[in-house]
């Protein structure tokens, strides 16, 4: 009798509840937890980058979702298996909430390179309806989870940069046909200048750049005419030309924008071509495109219907097959739960993202030796050492500084370039260390600066006892235009006498290095500390955040 009463009692509970309230309590959930993650695509639209448009993804992605929920709403609800759909719900927000509380960590200034944490909001929200509604209505929904995806910035800035300069070179070529039967007064130099020559006034230079020569607006007709031509009806071929006339429209109309402003220019009103009409001019013609193209979508033969739309949410749109109000709960107290966790590890990726601009390149310089130090710490060059090249790549450089406190304590650090991050990684100073039958004392991750994780390593050559203490970290930088990666190494002795050299810095390599590796990333005995070790880790933390600090705060060059 009981059990027929809570059964009763959650049927009606069901049937009482809004059906609206769960999908908006997932979009509630993943806007609050991964708020950073989404502030970070609005600094997009500030910025002239092809990555302007990817905050729109999200409100595509919700659209699409409430389509297609409608196109599935005469269908009785799909059967669930619920240990599965439990199984594969919170695998998918486990490994989320990884994503953005461990991996950080790990990865320190490298994290904002590969944006994981967009990744983190894709499987979060994929996790979320899988336990909510099931693997049938995740599949039903996965257009929706693949326009989310697309949000990845690091899909456009690694992936896509030889697509963009196409852009870039088809235009100047567009330009190079159409200026020269204008009577503009134009010249055209090398690196895709274009110089103009007033009647009055000093000649102005224009960079025809991959943003500027519209490959914003080709990404965003792209993503977004895509995201519209999945709502209309139709074939796919007629969708997907839809959109490739579209592309096209927008290549014109951006061709049509460059000569206006080269026209402006030419009238004498550089300031204004180059200001203010040149930031709104491309969205203008953007919405125009897209307004032009909802209007001609009948000549390729596709219907909008957006009458469909009216009739709400239906019923069914529910979670089906979860017993009662405790399943329900527990559902919601567990993604509750990760969103929180998720929501506080956010907090912290400011650090991460202030090493990177919008267009996706360092904001860092590599070490100067003229940057600022601790106060009493001075820095003179020591050695330079060419033979790293056969390690670290033919463009790198392996520098040595010596510092000296006032006081008399001295200190070592290795500057290591590299284009190469592999290098970096292969080569690492745990490896060095072992391959030189040193023993590790201690090895420990430190916070030096927020998205700036340290590697302590403390350890001793067993032939003089000598012990030394080190401090190491890596971050990408720009060196003359180009992003590489630099590890910087603090190493000083902790009960040398004098007279005794700096530890070789040369790394391992060959087979040896690779196994002496792994046996490092197996072995979790670190080894315990002494009070002469913690407090020269202790120093050397100190002296290593105040240079990435100087670093950070040094102008881009």
């Amino acid at each position: 009798m009981s059990a027929a009463l809570s059964v009763a009692t959650s049927s009606a509970y069901l049937r009482r509840r809004p059906s609206w309230l769960m999908p908006a309590a997932i979009v509630g959930a993943t806007v609050a937890a991964y708020w950073f993650t989404l502030g970070s695509l609005a600094d997009y639209l500030r910025l002239d980058t092809p990555l302007a448009y990817l905050l729109m993804l999200p409100f595509f992605a919700l659209l699409l979702a409430l389509v297609t929920v409608m196109r599935y709403q005469h269908l009785p609800p799909p059967p669930r298996i619920v240990l599965l759909d439990v199984s594969i719900g919170c695998a998918l927000l486990l490994v989320a909430l990884l994503a953005v509380t461990v991996l950080p960590e790990s990865w320190s200034t490298y994290y904002w390179v590969e944006r994981p944490d967009v990744i983190s909001l894709v499987l979060f929200v994929s996790g979320a309806l899988i336990l909510c509604y099931g693997t049938v209505w995740f599949w039903r929904l996965r257009t929706s989870v693949v326009f989310l995806l697309l949000m990845w910035p690091s899909l456009y800035l690694h992936a896509l940069a030889g697509p963009l300069q196409s852009v870039s070179d088809a235009t100047n070529r567009g330009l190079a046909v159409v200026t020269e039967y204008l009577p503009l007064g134009i010249t055209r130099s090398a690196g895709d200048v274009l110089t103009v020559h007033p009647a009055h006034g000093s000649p102005v230079s224009v960079v025809v750049s991959s943003a500027c020569s519209g490959a914003n607006g080709l990404l965003g007709m792209a993503l977004i005419g895509s995201a519209m031509a999945l709502m209309f009806d139709g074939g796919r071929l007629r969708k997907l030309l839809w959109v490739v006339a579209g592309m096209a429209l927008i290549f014109v109309l951006n061709v049509v924008r460059i000569i206006s402003i080269l026209a402006l220019a030419r009238a004498g009103n550089a300031s204004f071509a180059l200001g203010a009409y040149h930031a709104v001019i491309g969205l203008v013609l953007f919405v125009a495109a897209l307004s032009l193209m909802r209007v001609l979508a009948p000549r390729f033969g596709l219907r909008w219907t957006p009458s469909s739309l009216s009739r709400g949410i239906p019923a069914r749109w529910r979670a089906q097959n979860v017993a009662g109000r405790g399943a329900q709960a527990a559902i919601a107290g567990f993604v509750t739960a990760v969103a929180v966790l998720a929501l506080l590890a956010e907090g912290s990726f400011s650090g991460y993202a202030s090493f990177f601009d919008g267009s996706g390149e360092p904001t860092v310089s590599p070490y100067d030796v003229h940057d600022r130090l601790p106060a009493g710490w001075q820095a003179s060059l020591f050695a330079n050492y060419d033979w790293a090249r056969q390690y670290f790549g033919n463009n790198s450089r392996f520098t040595r500084y010596l510092l000296q406190h006032g006081s008399g304590t001295l200190a070592w650090m290795d500057v290591v370039l590299t284009d190469d991050q592999g290098a970096l990684d292969a080569y690492n100073l745990q490896a060095c260390y072992l391959y030189h039958n040193d023993t590790l004392e201690s090895v420990q991750r430190v916070s030096l600066l927020t998205g700036i994780t340290g590697l302590v390593i403390d350890y001793r050559e067993p032939q003089t006892n000598v012990q030394w203490a080190s401090v190491s970290w890596t971050m990408p930088v720009l060196d003359h235009g180009t992003t590489s990666y630099e590890r910087l190494n603090l190493t000083t002795g902790v009960n040398y006498k004098g007279g005794v050299k700096a530890p070789d810095p040369q790394p391992a390599t060959g087979f040896g290095g690779v196994v002496l590796a792994l046996v490092n990333v197996f072995d979790s005995d670190s080894g315990a500390t002494t009070i002469a070790y913690r407090s020269a880790d202790r120093a050397l933390q100190g002296v290593a955040g105040s240079i990435a600090t100087a670093m950070l705060a040094s102008p881009r060059h």
